[in-house]
C-alpha cells in the first residue's frame, strides 16, 4: 500500500515536472506577454516538488541525520527559486534586485557544504559527530558569503563599470573573489563526491555501486556545458537552479534506492516475517496484517473468539496495545515465566520467614538504640543545666513556703527565666545530635525569649543579633551560656539590659550594657571585658574566636 502511494506520487512528480518544462518554453516563446504570470507559475510548480520532496522524504527515512540535511537541502533549494521569484517579479528597485542577486550565493554555497554533512553521515548512528575539518569548510562557506554580501564595499566579487550611478546585475564582470568562491563550491563538491564514492564501495569488495554516481557525473557535464554555453543545453535546460536542484535531488534519491540512506518502506515484510503470531487490527477489530504463525490468531479475532480482556490461553498469554488506527495482538510463551514463578513463590515464603524473624530483631535492636539515646540525652541535659535545675528547684521551694502575692510574682518570674534557658539549651541540644551547624537566627530566639521572660522580673531589656548565615553550633551555645551566666549572676539587681551580638571579621562579639540598683562592685564569669561606665552601669564584652567555617546563605 504503502508503495503504491510512492509510484503515484512519483508520476505526479513527473507530470508536474513536463508542465514547468513546457511553461518554460510558453514563456520564452510569449516574450513579456505573460512572462512574470508564466515565471510565478514555473517557480511555484517547482516549489511544491522541492517541498513534496523533502515532505517523502522525512516520511521515508528513519536515519535522524541525513534526514535532517535531506531536509535542510530541501529548505535551501525552495529559498533559492523563492529569491529568483522575487528578485524576477515583485520588485522593480535595482538595489533591491542586486542584493536579493547577491543572496543567491548563501543557498548555491550551503547546498555543496550540507551535502557534504549528508555524504559524512551515510551510514551512521544518530550520534555522529562530524570531524574537526567539517567545521573548517563551514568557516570557509561562511566566510565566502559574507564577501559576495558586501561586494559593494569592495567589488572584489563583481565587478561594476567605472562611473555606473548605479550598480546592476546587467552589466558587470567577475573579480578575484568569484573565482574564490567558485573554488570554495569546487572542494565541497569534490569532498561530498568523493566520500559518497568511498561510501559506494561494497563492504569486503571492490565493486561500486555506481547508481548514486550517475546524477554527480551528469552535474558535473551540466556545469560545464553551462559554462561554455553549450546550444542544447540553453535551449533546453537553461535554468541552472531548476537543474542543479533536480540533480542534487536525483543523487539523493539514487542513495535511498542503492540502500546507502535507509528507508522504512520493507516494515510490512519484515513483520510478516515475525517468528511469533502478531497480528494488527483496525479500529473494529477486523485483521489488517499478521505475521505467518498470527493466521490462526487473526482468524480467532474475525470471527470474535477472543476478546481483548482474555489474558490467559493454556501456555500462553494473550496481550495488545492501542496503536493509531487500531490496535496490536500478539500471543506470548509464559510457560518458563509461570515455571519461574512458582519457583519464585518457595523462594518468597522462606524469605517471608526470614525477614520476619530480622524485623523483630531490628525492632527490639531499635527499641534499645532509642533508649540508650534517650538516657544518654537525658544526662547530658541533667549535666549541663545542672545549675539551673538545682536553682528551679530552689525557687519552688520558695514559692510554696511564702504566701506574699508580689513575692509569689516575682519568684513566678524568675522562675521562667531559668526555665527559658532551660527550653532553649536543651533544644540546642537536641539539635546537636542530628547537625554540626546551625542558624544564626536560632541565637536570636534563644535570646528574644530569655529577655522575654526577664522583662516579666522588671527589667527594660533590648537586643540586636546582626548574624545571619550557618555556623558552628558549639559557638552559638558558647555565646547563649554566657550570656545566661551574667543575667543569672544580676538577677534581681537588674534595672535595664541591653544585648548586642555581632560578627567582627572572624570573630564573634557579645556585648552587654546592665544597668544595676545598690550599685557594687560586681565580678563576671572569665573572658569577660568589663568597664564599669557609672557607679549603676556596666559594659561587659566577650569576644570567640569562630572555631567553624560559616556560610552566608540562610533561608
Amino acid at each position: 500500500m504503502r508503495r503504491k502511494k510512492i509510484q503515484r506520487g512519483c508520476i505526479l512528480l513527473l507530470i508536474l515536472h513536463l508542465t514547468a518544462v513546457y511553461i518554460g518554453h510558453m514563456q520564452a516563446n510569449n516574450g513579456n506577454l505573460y512572462y512574470n504570470f508564466l515565471y510565478i507559475v514555473r517557480a511555484s510548480i517547482y516549489m511544491a516538488i522541492f517541498t513534496a520532496w523533502g515532505f517523502s522524504v522525512r516520511y521515508r527515512l528513519n536515519a535522524v541525520l541525513i534526514r535532517k540535511y535531506l531536509t535542510c537541502e530541501t529548505a535551501l533549494m525552495v529559498v533559492w527559486m523563492l529569491l529568483r521569484m522575487v528578485k524576477h517579479n515583485f520588485t522593480s528597485s535595482v538595489v533591491i534586485g542586486r542584493y536579493l542577486w547577491y543572496l543567491y550565493y548563501v543557498p548555491m554555497l550551503m547546498i555543496p557544504l550540507v551535502a557534504v554533512f549528508a555524504s559524512l553521515s551515510l551510514g551512521r548512528q544518530k550520534d555522529f559527530r562530524l570531524p574537526y575539518w567539517a567545521h573548517g569548510l563551514t568557516a570557509m562557506t561562511i566566510i565566502a558569503q559574507m564577501v559576495v554580501l558586501t561586494n559593494d564595499l569592495h567589488q572584489k566579487v563583481f565587478i561594476f563599470p567605472e562611473g555606473a550611478k548605479v550598480f546592476s546585475d546587467s552589466k558587470y564582470s567577475y573579480g578575484a573573489g568569484y573565482y574564490a568562491i567558485v573554488v570554495c563550491e569546487a572542494v565541497c563538491i569534490l569532498l561530498a563526491f568523493g566520500i559518497m564514492l568511498y561510501r559506494c564501495r561494497v563492504p569486503k569488495r571492490r565493486r561500486v555501486l555506481l547508481l548514486p554516481l550517475l546524477p554527480i557525473i551528469a552535474a558535473v557535464g551540466y556545469l560545464a556545458a553551462y559554462t561554455m554555453q553549450a546550444p542544447f543545453i540553453k535551449k533546453y535546460a537553461y535554468d541552472m537552479t531548476v537543474s542543479v536542484c533536480c540533480l542534487v535531488i536525483a543523487t539523493y534519491e539514487c542513495c535511498i534506492a542503492n540502500g546507502l540512506i535507509q528507508t522504512n518502506l520493507y516494515y510490512g515484510e519484515l513483520f510478516e516475517a515475525a517468528l511469533f503470531p502478531v497480528c494488527i487490527t483496525d479500529l473494529k477489530q477486523h485483521p489488517s496484517i499478521f505475521s505467518r504463525k498470527g493466521r490462526k490468531l487473526a482468524e480467532r479475532l474475525q470471527h470474535g473468539e477472543i476478546a481483548p480482556e482474555d489474558t490467559e490461553r493454556k501456555r500462553t498469554r494473550l496481550k495488545h496495545s492501542d496503536i493509531r488506527g487500531g490496535c496490536v495482538y500478539w500471543e506470548e510463551d509464559v510457560s518458563a515465566i509461570m515455571e519461574d514463578i512458582a519457583e519464585l513463590q518457595d523462594i518468597r515464603e522462606s524469605l517471608e520467614e526470614s525477614h520476619a524473624i530480622q524485623v523483630e530483631e531490628l525492632r527490639v535492636n531499635q527499641e534499645k538504640t532509642r533508649l540508650e539515646e534517650a538516657n544518654h540525652l537525658y544526662t547530658q541535659m541533667q549535666e549541663q543545666t545542672a545549675g539551673q535545675l538545682r536553682k528551679m528547684e530552689d525557687l519552688l521551694e520558695r514559692f510554696s513556703e511564702t504566701d506574699d502575692p508580689t513575692e509569689e510574682k516575682q519568684v513566678l518570674a524568675e522562675l521562667m527565666v531559668y526555665a527559658a534557658y532551660f527550653k532553649r539549651r536543651n533544644n540546642l541540644l537536641f539539635i546537636s545530635e542530628i547537625q554540626q551547624k546551625i542558624r544564626g537566627a536560632e541565637l536570636r530566639y534563644c535570646l528574644r525569649e530569655s529577655l522575654s521572660a526577664l522583662e516579666r522580673t522588671g527589667v527594660s531589656c533590648s537586643y540586636e543579633a546582626e548574624i545571619r548565615g550557618f555556623f558552628a553550633l558549639e559557638d552559638i551555645t558558647i555565646l547563649y551560656d554566657r550570656f545566661e551566666s551574667v543575667v543569672e549572676q544580676t538577677l534581681g539587681k537588674l534595672l535595664a539590659l541591653a544585648v548586642i551580638v555581632r560578627k567582627e571579621g572572624d570573630c564573634f562579639a557579645l556585648y552587654m550594657n546592665l544597668s544595676l540598683k545598690n550599685a557594687e562592685e560586681l565580678q563576671f564569669s572569665e573572658g569577660f571585658e568589663t568597664e564599669h561606665e557609672d557607679e549603676d552601669a556596666y559594659l561587659l564584652s566577650f569576644y570567640l574566636k569562630q572555631k567553624g567555617g560559616g556560610s552566608d546563605d540562610e533561608v
